[in-house]
């Protein structure tokens, strides 16, 4: 509170503090490492504990955690929160989430461009096709002009 010289008090103004947006990755480290609460009115919204319990399963010392978390899909956000906050024990982890294999897309392409099939049944095909037979697929819908480097 200010008052000036003649006696009159200046309104104080307070300008609103940006709240900032949480993340998978902010929750993620919140709870096996800061252990700060992040959970509260403003970041619920973006609490996902699907991703969270996907996350926690990527570590190896958490993997049983994810395991009772998903035994019990009906649980509250604050649960689930509550549950990994308290049971994990705060420690710097270095996981890497697993990513799909796109060593099988070029293939895939090559038979939904030969076969006119979507990716579901392609990938069925690429099951059933041998590697001559791939090879073979290959030579016969062989484009020309210059590779791409």
């Amino acid at each position: 509170m200010t008052i000036t010289l003649d006696g009159s008090v200046v309104p104080v103004v307070v300008e609103d503090e940006k709240i900032k947006k949480v993340g998978l990755f902010d929750f993620m480290n919140d709870l096996t490492y800061d252990k700060n609460y992040l959970l509260d009115d403003h970041t619920e919204r973006e609490f996902n504990a699907y991703m969270i319990n996907k996350g926690m399963g990527q570590n190896q010392d958490l993997i049983m955690y994810a395991n009772e978390m998903n035994k019990s899909p009906g649980l509250s956000k604050l649960m689930v929160h509550d549950f990994y906050f308290y049971a994990v024990k705060a420690k710097k982890r270095y996981g890497k989430w697993a990513k799909a294999d796109n060593d099988d897309k070029a293939d895939l392409d090559l038979i939904m461009f030969h076969y006119t099939v979507n990716r579901k049944v392609a990938e069925l095909y690429l099951k059933l096709l041998t590697k001559e037979e791939l090879e073979n697929l290959k030579s016969i819908n062989e484009k020309g002009g210059r590779a791409k480097k």
